[in-house]
Order: C-alpha cells, then sequence, then structure tokens
C-alpha cells in the first residue's frame, strides 16, 4: 500500500477535526470553521479534497513558534552512567 503524503492546500481530517494544510514541516493545519493552527500526524489523516487552497500561506513566526513548542516536549535523554561510574571507583 502506498501512503500518500499531505500537500500544501488539501482539505484533511485529522483527530476528529477538519483543516487545509499550511505548512509540511512541522505538519499544521489550519481548522475549520474555526480558524485555529494546529500540528496533525502525516501519517494519520484522511484526505478529504486536494489542492482546496494551494496558495495557503502561514506566518514564519508561527512556524517558529510551533518548532519551539515540539522542541520543548522532546524527551530528554537519559544519562548513560559514564560520568557516574568514573567517579565511584574504588582505589586498592
Amino acid at each position: 500500500m502506498r501512503i500518500m503524503r499531505p500537500t500544501l492546500g488539501d482539505l484533511i481530517l485529522s483527530n476528529d477535526e477538519y483543516g487545509t494544510v499550511c505548512h509540511l514541516n512541522p505538519p499544521i493545519m489550519r481548522t475549520r470553521p474555526v480558524a485555529t493552527y494546529v500540528i496533525f500526524d502525516p501519517k494519520n489523516y484522511k484526505l478529504i479534497e486536494c489542492a482546496v487552497d494551494p496558495n495557503f500561506k502561514v506566518k514564519p513566526e508561527l512556524v517558529d513558534r510551533v518548532r519551539k513548542y515540539i522542541a520543548a516536549r522532546q524527551p530528554t535523554p537519559a544519562p548513560t552512567g559514564g560520568e557516574e561510574s568514573d567517579r565511584c571507583q574504588v582505589d586498592q
């Protein structure tokens, strides 16, 4: 099965919300009928109609805010223990 990627201006259904794809990286859609911007999963959506508004643009400031939001919610890597094990060596 071939997975279709969303394109700018597509009308999609994601998380029970309809919206127009307005940015792909990060994936952002503008919901309908209330015009709010939300992140959607490009691997889990339903295409309703292609190219409803292919010239739709989103402000770069909004994209920057979404990127910062995503980065702030990324899990921090667990410590490897390398530094701590160096401190716990027993002198003989």
